[in-house]
């Protein structure tokens, strides 16, 4: 994306791989217990990054998302156009759970952005997220996402996760990258180059 943080909104693809989290960006820092699990229900995990926290969203989040998905830096990534409140209800709010499991991006305790996992054959599973766009520039992004991996690797047990920005999507781009993502060589069926990251005998792949 130019001016929102914004990896693809788009279903589940077949093709999309990727694997578990201990990429460079993605360690726990020497300070101890960031990125903590909260898992107060197994279906209704909160979790901890070092400075954000996913909480699942709910039908509750239904304007926050409508205004973020009205907003034009937003949506250029995330399907081209804004998105109506009953699509956002379908889609956003949790009632897609299990296959897409919806979350809301927090810093202490204020809603800044959203981030969703969907699941994908063989333990594989995909991430797609996007920031308000005055919450960009601090990294919340980049610990969202490293939060999100450990969880769905450690806890859910998935083996392999993908991510799909656009090439144009610069500062999505480059999250994933601080992230531990790398240019790979390989390309989508759309064209769009792929990245991955390989560390302790598995892969991260973004599919940019």
């Amino acid at each position: 994306m130019v001016n929102s943080l914004t990896s693809s909104g788009g279903l589940p693809h077949p093709e999309r791989r990727v694997a578990s989290p201990r990429a460079a960006g993605c360690l726990t820092p020497s300070g101890g217990d960031a990125y903590n699990l909260e898992v107060a229900e197994m279906n209704r995990p909160r979790i901890k990054g070092e400075l954000v926290e996913l909480r699942v969203a709910d039908s509750n989040d239904l304007e926050l998302l409508f205004r973020w998905l009205k907003d034009p830096s937003v949506y250029v990534w995330w399907g081209g156009h804004p998105v109506g409140r009953e699509a956002i209800q379908q889609k956003y709010t949790g009632l897609r759970s299990p296959q897409v499991e919806s979350y809301i991006i927090e810093e202490s305790g204020t809603p800044v952005g959203y981030i969703q996992s969907w699941q994908a054959p063989e333990s594989s599973c995909g991430i797609d997220i996007f920031l308000d766009p005055t919450k960009q520039g601090r990294g919340l992004g980049t610990d969202a996402v490293c939060a999100l991996i450990r969880y769905l690797t450690e806890v859910e047990g998935r083996l392999l996760i993908t991510a799909d920005p656009a090439t144009e999507n610069v500062r999505a781009l480059a999250m994933f990258r601080k992230a531990g993502f790398t240019p790979s060589g390989r390309k989508t069926h759309e064209g769009n180059p792929i990245c991955t990251y390989r560390g302790g005998g598995l892969s991260f792949i973004c599919l940019e």
